[in-house]
């Protein structure tokens, strides 16, 4: 039963390794991303900070000033170079080329996890890892006040509260001093009440804020400033021992050769390639030359030629059909929505900055350290940045109502309104690996729009659909072509609403569980008998009599019925 066991999971992981699959090669050059705002008004900027003072205040921004370290936290990568052009950027009191305003809401914690670790020379150091929402707004407008740009970040951050060094603030009449100081807990218990105290959280509070800080300064700097980064695009071929991608191969290469010469007119062949392969895709069969994860790398493989080539609705279009094959929990959710956002960057830089090309004639200065200029402010009165006003309500509204307008044509916008799902593409998105063939499952929460009536046909449509879950959906009604799904050997329809199953049932010659639980059945098809594989059947919560479901275990000896006694 043992080496079974082994030999049935070896077959299950094996299966990814013999379906078809994407196989990379990254080119890597040079680029010069510019600013999302006319480059011109980025000279003297003014930097305002609003946030209600109960909440976060000028003192706590000081007491922070000696602590760079946690704005430093979330440093930019390395090699980047942010700049800016013919005049270096000057922070101003008044009269401002351009002005970042950014709008601090109220934020409030979340669970906290208990965390310990022997360190050298320490018996013991306790923390707790602390969940954050603290909403933040940030605002781009001219000197006028017209908006330009914004963004709003996500708001949940993680908080470390405990043993550590801190930095704490001192006055006197030469102004603020810092010196260096630790909290310290001995105990769990010690850690437990100290973190319940207003003090800790109002500590947890300002680590909050300029951990949010340090992410707006990421974002804003790639709004506002020039920079040189090594790109690096991933090209997709695709690989199978059974399938020939020759010509695959032959585009992966020559695409990889375009982009590191940045000969964007090269990209016409491997282009046409991949659309001419995309129109052999079948997502929903596994198993098919171009199936769901070669199609959506060749997908993917054309949103990048497409951005570097100028053409951003194209570039949105293949962006759009890529995520529609992709799961939130899938690790290409994360890479997808990184190159939507780097669409929207290079769109908004064409439009403010039209004809922009580099010169190497022109002057380059580099660009202010905002990490810097936060993290170091001991007195906070070279340049008043912080307003003592809560303005985060207004300030996103206003951002949201700028950008539905403004935005409304973008190419992202028009790409997933005009590409949407197919439930066939959200069914292959969801489909996970199981022995003989493809599990499926829906769920109440995330299938709603699914929920009452008939099963939807496309389920049937899967290829080598072995396990079915659709309980708690709600359906009335399991459709006749039920009978095609002919590798199926679990159908889960527990707490659905079906009075009544198909006598088609009865020629799925593989099945070996059916959980019928929570259904008002009164009676079963007596073509159920033809299902000789059947091991579980679940008949509890049903209305079929104690009677009939006795008559069923005779019908199917090897079955093992589960009924209301």
């Amino acid at each position: 039963m043992k080496h079974l066991i082994v030999a049935l999971y070896a077959l299950l992981i094996a299966q990814p390794l013999l379906a078809q699959r994407p196989s990379t090669k990254t080119a890597k050059f040079d680029f010069t991303e510019v600013p999302t705002v006319p480059e011109d008004l980025v000279r003297n900027v003014q930097f305002v900070l609003h946030a209600d003072p109960n909440y976060f205040s000028l003192d706590d921004l000081r007491r922070w000033g000696g602590n760079a370290a946690i704005l430093k936290a979330g440093e930019r990568l390395a090699g980047m170079s942010y700049y800016t052009l013919e005049q270096e950027v000057a922070l101003v009191e008044s009269n401002p080329t351009l002005m970042v305003q950014v709008a601090l809401g109220e934020g409030s914690m979340g669970r906290r996890t208990a965390k310990s670790e022997a360190v050298k020379g320490e018996e013991m150091t306790y923390w707790y890892q602390v969940d954050y929402e603290q909403p933040l707004t940030v605002q781009i407008t001219d000197a006028a006040g017209n908006l330009l740009d914004g963004f709003e970040l996500p708001a949940g951050v993680n908080v470390r509260y405990g043993n550590e060094k801190i930095s704490v603030i001192e006055s006197g009449k030469g102004g603020f001093s810092y010196s260096k100081s630790k909290l310290d807990y001995r105990s769990e218990t010690e850690l437990e009440t100290a973190v319940r105290t207003p003090e800790a959280e109002r500590f947890i509070r300002r680590k909050a804020v300029l951990t949010q800080l340090s992410n707006m300064v990421d974002v804003l700097e790639t709004r506002l400033y020039f920079n040189d980064v090594k790109a690096s695009v991933d090209v997709a071929s695709a690989k199978n021992r059974k399938v020939d991608y020759t010509e695959l191969d032959a585009a992966q290469e020559a695409a990889v050769a375009a982009f590191e010469a940045q000969n964007w007119e090269a990209l016409d062949g491997p282009m046409a390639t991949w659309s001419t392969w995309l129109e052999r895709a079948d997502l929903l069969n596994p198993k098919a030359d171009v199936n769901k994860e070669v199609a959506r790398a060749l997908h993917l493989n054309l949103a990048q030629g497409h951005l570097y080539r100028g053409d951003f609705a194209a570039c949105a279009r293949h962006l759009q059909a890529a995520r529609s094959m992709t799961a939130a929990m899938e690790p290409e959710w994360a890479q997808i929505e990184a190159q939507r956002t780097l669409l929207a960057n290079r769109r908004k830089a064409a439009a403010s900055n039209p004809g922009w090309a580099p010169d190497e004639d022109v002057e380059t200065f580099k660009a202010i350290d905002l990490k810097d200029v936060l993290g170091k402010r001991s007195e906070n009165k070279d340049v008043d940045m912080f307003s003592g006003s809560d303005v985060y309500a207004g300030f996103t509204e206003a951002l949201r109502n700028w950008k539905a307008e403004a935005e409304a044509d973008a190419p992202e916008n028009q790409a997933a309104a005009e590409t949407e799902q197919t439930l066939e593409q959200r069914l292959g998105a969801r489909l996970e690996q199981t022995i003989g063939g493809y599990m499926l499952r829906l769920n109440p929460l995330l299938d709603r729009d699914l929920m009452g009536g008939a099963m939807p046909e496309e389920i049937i449509g899967v290829d080598r659909l072995a396990y079915l879950d659709v309980s708690g959906m709600a359906f009335t009604e399991l459709p006749a072509s039920i009978a095609r799904c002919g590798t199926l050997h679990t159908l889960v329809l527990s707490t659905n609403a079906l009075t009544a199953l198909p006598a088609t049932i009865g020629e799925l010659g593989t099945l070996k569980k059916l959980l019928l639980r929570g259904n008002p059945l009164t009676d079963l098809p007596e073509s159920l008998a033809n299902c000789s594989e059947l091991r579980v059947l679940d008949l509890r919560g049903t209305q079929i009599p104690a009677a009939t479901a006795l008559s069923w275990q005779s019908k199917l000896p090897e079955c093992k019925v589960k009924y209301d006694e």
